[in-house]
């Protein structure tokens, strides 16, 4: 059979489609932001809260399956959530897409109220928000807005490093422990219903798993790094995590 020039495909991964770079910081927030779109529904309002200038929690919900147009008879519907990103930065760079509103220079503390959403919201978001709050006085007063701004039974689901009482990032301003983070959370009226851990170093996941796990990534890593080996075992062990995913619920709620 003779080769025929000028049929291939051209569709290529792209570097801004994608991220180009494993980097297990990085790598968890995109778990993340599909850990979150496969616990929506239908039809749910999310907050996401700190969406930040990418807003890519909206762009993961743009290409999800389970929020893809669905066919009746004849008709092709769409059915996608309804999506409100507010930051504190400006310049966003959002989505083109029907279902989002987003909102910049905007202080979640102090502007909750002002959300079309206001006291009916399904789900917040909260990823990688908390430690740059400015100082810790200002956790609760953003986890109660976090909280007004949900309906009765909403779900709040906020990822933040869990400090070890020693390493922190430079740009954090301050990173809480995880029994400070779970005492603000009481105090604003949340329980936690799950909590994982996103990424952790191979020195404390070789402390806290089973030698079976343990023989697992050490075979695995004959092919993939530790970046992206860190993340594989962390939602299992969140107290050997360097950051922590929490699913919550208003206390009493059903």
């Amino acid at each position: 059979m003779v080769a025929k020039p000028g049929v291939y495909d051209k569709t290529q991964c792209k570097s801004r489609q994608y991220s180009s770079h494993v980097h297990r910081d990085y790598l968890s927030h995109c778990l993340r932001w599909a850990w979150v779109s496969r616990l929506l529904h239908q039809d749910d309002i999310v907050v996401d809260a700190g969406c930040g200038q990418d807003v890519s929690m909206a762009r993961e919900m743009s290409g999800h399956m389970s929020f893809r147009g669905r066919r009746k008879g004849d008709e092709y519907t769409e059915k996608r959530p309804i999506y409100y990103g507010v930051d504190f930065n400006k310049n966003l760079q959002p989505p083109n897409v029907k279902w989002g509103t987003f909102y910049e220079e905007f202080d979640f503390i102090t502007q909750a109220h002002e959300l079309p959403c206001y006291g009916e919201a399904d789900v917040v978001v909260s990823f990688e928000v908390v430690e740059h709050l400015g100082d810790k006085a200002n956790v609760v007063p953003y986890l109660n807005a976090c909280r007004e701004t949900l309906a009765p039974n909403g779900r709040l689901m906020v990822s933040t490093p869990a400090f070890d009482g020693v390493h922190k990032a430079k740009n954090h301003l301050y990173e809480l422990t995880i029994l400070e983070l779970n005492d603000y959370l009481a105090e604003a009226g949340f329980e936690v219903v799950e909590r994982y851990g996103t990424f952790a170093s191979w020195n404390a996941i070789k402390k806290a798993a089973t030698p079976e796990e343990i023989a697992l990534y050490e075979e695995l890593l004959g092919f993939y790094s530790h970046d992206l080996l860190s993340c594989m075992l962390a939602p299992n062990y969140p107290n050997a995590s360097r950051n922590n995913a929490w699913l919550c619920r208003k206390i009493g709620a059903e």
